[in-house]
């Protein structure tokens, strides 16, 4: 289980994260760690402001630079092919989403 995996799990489970991008989670979920699982819980009070981050991608990096275009601008996903799909199209590697200008 990863993160992003159980973001996608909480967009599932949380309809008020439906509306809210990957970069913006941790304003509003907590990630938990325990023995047996890692998960997102929504945060008690209100923090102000962005308590997370998420690493920085270089172009160079192909597919891990792509995804995280795409998680910067589409929010609800529930999957990776989520992601890959857009306005109704799906494509294979995330960067041929790129190439087609979405």
């Amino acid at each position: 289980m990863s993160m992003l995996t159980e973001y996608f799990e909480a967009n599932i489970l949380y309809e008020e994260a439906c509306g809210t991008l990957y970069r913006d989670f941790p304003e509003y979920y907590t990630w938990h760690t325990g023995q047996k699982n890692k998960v997102w819980k929504r945060r008690q009070w209100k923090t102000g402001g962005q308590v997370g981050r998420i690493v920085s991608t270089h172009l160079a990096e192909g597919e891990r630079y792509y995804l995280k275009v795409l998680l910067n601008h589409v929010t609800s996903a529930t999957s990776y092919d989520d992601l890959r799909t857009v306005m109704v199209r799906s494509f294979k590697p995330f960067m041929m989403l790129q190439r087609e200008g979405a």
